[in-house]
């Protein structure tokens, strides 16, 4: 009998972060959609998620995996710019001196 591991649904939060003020809960947003992921292995599945979420796989530091205590959450925590996708070198370092 062959395994696959499924992911049903996505939400995702965000908020504007000031490096010397912290974050922003007034600019709190919630999104969320009902796409599958599914793949043979856990692996997989992860680098299907991370795939459409324009996140490198192999970047271990993005995932948290049963996040929260709940069996099965994958959490992938990136800071992106305006344009909601993953913020750059260059961006990040403009963000700590107050420029973005």
């Amino acid at each position: 009998m062959k395994k696959t591991y499924r992911a049903d649904g996505w939400m995702k939060a965000t908020e504007e972060d000031n490096f010397k003020e912290g974050c922003l809960p007034e600019t709190a947003r919630q999104h969320a959609g009902r796409d599958v992921f599914e793949a043979d292995t856990i692996k997989g599945c992860i680098e299907k998620i991370c795939s459409f979420l324009g996140v490198d796989a192999s970047t271990s530091d993005y995932l948290e995996r049963n996040a929260c205590d709940e069996l099965g959450r994958l959490d992938v925590a990136i800071m992106e710019n305006s344009n909601s996708t993953e913020a750059t070198k260059a961006e990040r370092k403009d963000w700590k001196k107050g420029n973005a």
